[in-house]
């Protein structure tokens, strides 16, 4: 029994998002300063230049394999990364939510050292959502990790004051 509701569409990711290959970009070549540089496990450092241009979804593609990870502003993946920054008008917290949901370190296939095949990432379903409905998927979820974290930094300032 299909648990979503009929307006919204099973598709294979490869026919919404394409997963770019990050570029390498060594410690010693990074300026320190600017645009986030981000592998596979988030932010590795910072450089002058970015490789995308505004909202940017990471995937960690060897290493932390199916990592999602957020960038507001244009950034520089490294060459450890896929990434997305074309979401063809759908809202880009929308599809970081989807991808986290999709467990994509499920797909690894590595044996040696963890990886993630992009051809493997476009063959999973997603079900797709309208547009409105996505808006609103993304902006309940932000809204309640905003009280998740708020929360969670709480319970940290109790735990220090007990300890």
């Amino acid at each position: 029994m299909n648990e979503y509701p009929p307006s919204w569409i099973e598709v294979a990711l490869g026919n919404l998002l394409s997963f770019n290959y990050g570029k390498s970009l060594p410690d010693r070549a990074r300026s320190g300063t600017g645009f986030p540089v981000y592998g596979s496990n988030g932010i590795v450092g910072y450089h002058d230049i970015a490789l995308t241009d505004g909202e940017t979804l990471i995937i960690g593609r060897k290493g932390s394999v199916g990592e999602v990870h957020f960038s507001p502003g244009s950034c520089f993946p490294i060459d450890t990364t896929y990434y997305v920054d074309q979401f063809h008008d759908m809202p880009t917290r929308y599809w970081f939510y989807q991808l986290k949901n999709l467990r994509l370190s499920e797909l690894n296939k590595a044996t040696a050292i963890p990886g993630l095949n992009r051809e493997d990432a476009y063959r999973a379903k997603v079900y797709l959502a309208p547009l409105n409905e996505q808006k609103r998927i993304a902006d309940k979820l932000d809204a309640l990790l905003v009280r998740v974290d708020a929360c969670r930094d709480r319970l940290k300032k109790l735990f220090v004051n007990v300890v």
